[in-house]
Order: C-alpha cells, then sequence, then structure tokens
C-alpha cells in the first residue's frame, strides 16, 4: 500500500483486509464507520486518544 511507512507497515495487513472486506460487501472486522467517507460533508471530526 502506498503511503505506508513505519508503524504504518504493521498496519498494512489490516487495511488490506479491510479493503477486501469492504469490496466483497462483507462485514468488516474492525468497525471503520468512524472513517466513513460522509464524515467531511457532516463535518465530524474523529478524535485521536492515543497521540503520543
Amino acid at each position: 500500500m502506498a503511503g505506508f511507512s513505519g508503524h504504518g507497515f504493521m498496519h498494512g495487513p489490516i487495511a488490506g483486509q479491510l479493503i477486501a472486506e469492504q469490496i466483497l460487501g462483507l462485514p468488516t472486522t474492525v468497525d471503520v464507520t468512524p472513517l466513513r467517507w460522509d464524515r467531511f460533508a457532516e463535518a465530524s471530526a474523529v478524535t485521536e486518544f492515543n497521540v503520543v
């Protein structure tokens, strides 16, 4: 996946799995609704609690 480096390298496998699940219309392994496209139109923010 383009753009993954460092910790993103560890996130690549689950990102690929989630994309595949969405393409196939399957329930996702992890809840991705906070990352839906229409959040931009709604101007809703996702709060990051784990910033170090």
